[in-house]
């Protein structure tokens, strides 16, 4: 179950998580996430792109759900 997060894609994730996100977050609510689980932001940007806008299934799969 290999899944290409920084290309923004899923298999297997489903609508479990992403149903209680909009489609897309910005930069500010993708880091306050990131931040809310201890984890360091340098490592989400280098892997997601410092973008102003992200796809809530790539931020919730790169955070482990």
């Amino acid at each position: 179950m290999a899944l290409n997060v920084g290309a923004n894609t899923v298999d297997e994730f489903g609508d479990k998580y992403a149903d209680s996100w909009p489609e897309t977050v910005t930069r500010s609510e993708a880091i306050r996430e990131v931040k809310l689980h201890h984890v360091p932001v340098q490592g989400f940007l280098d892997e997601l792109g410092d973008r102003e806008h992200y796809k809530s299934r790539a931020v919730l799969i790169w955070l482990g759900y």
